[in-house]
């Protein structure tokens, strides 16, 4: 399910925290859930609007360095992607695909995660990424976009039965996640395109997001 928010209208370690134990239909297996979850929190509420003005925010990237939004604005638009982590496979596919379709335009892809450490560098080494990955510590840039949920014990057990132990990746005693979204920020700070996605395995619209990064320019 998803909504755009307009307001006129070679594999790791098997024991690495972040990957799950088997893939295919155990994978699969935890995005219902989260899915349901995030449709009974009612996300698209809360979420940060088109015409709204992006919150500044300073977050450090891959390499540990502080990165802002007004920074990475200057004079391009800047598509940020919301994604849980390097765990999920379809969101990667996601990133990949965006950055794919944006190649050779004027515009900054930024994937804003809540995985700390050493994790954003591993998942961009990994996936062999192209853009920037900036880690949300403590959940803040989420938050302030109202992208951010907390997750139910049971959901949180049951993802760390299959290996994925969040509260290691994100260093947080809490763990807790962001709706998959994609924003675009024009280089006044305006966002003109917000689509918050309830389902993980959802892609998003390379076309639709190149054309918003075009009416940005």
């Amino acid at each position: 399910m998803t909504r755009s928010l307009d307001n006129a209208g070679g594999a790791p370690s098997p024991k690495a925290p972040g990957l799950l134990v088997s893939l295919g239909r155990t994978d699969t297996a935890l995005y219902a859930p989260l899915r349901d979850w995030m449709a009974a929190a009612d996300m698209f509420s809360n979420a940060l609007a088109v015409g709204a003005q992006a919150p500044e925010f300073f977050l450090p990237d891959e390499n540990a360095r502080l990165v802002a939004l007004s920074d990475l604005l200057g004079k391009e638009p800047v598509v940020l992607l919301f994604v849980p982590g390097g765990w999920c496979s379809f969101c990667m596919n996601k990133v990949r695909a965006l950055s794919a379709a944006l190649r050779g335009h004027a515009v900054n892809l930024v994937i804003i995660t809540p995985e700390t450490g050493p994790h954003p560098l591993n998942m961009k080494a990994h996936y062999q990424l192209d853009c920037v990955v900036l880690a949300d510590v403590d959940y803040g840039v989420g938050l302030s976009f109202g992208l951010i949920f907390l997750l139910p014990p049971g959901i949180v057990a049951q993802m760390k039965a299959l290996g994925l132990d969040l509260a290691a990746l994100h260093g947080s005693s809490k763990p807790m996640l962001p709706a998959p979204a994609v924003y675009v920020v024009a280089p006044s700070g305006k966002v003109v395109m917000a689509e918050v996605q309830l389902d993980y395995m959802s892609s998003a619209d390379p076309e639709k997001v190149l054309q918003a990064v075009m009416s940005a320019s």
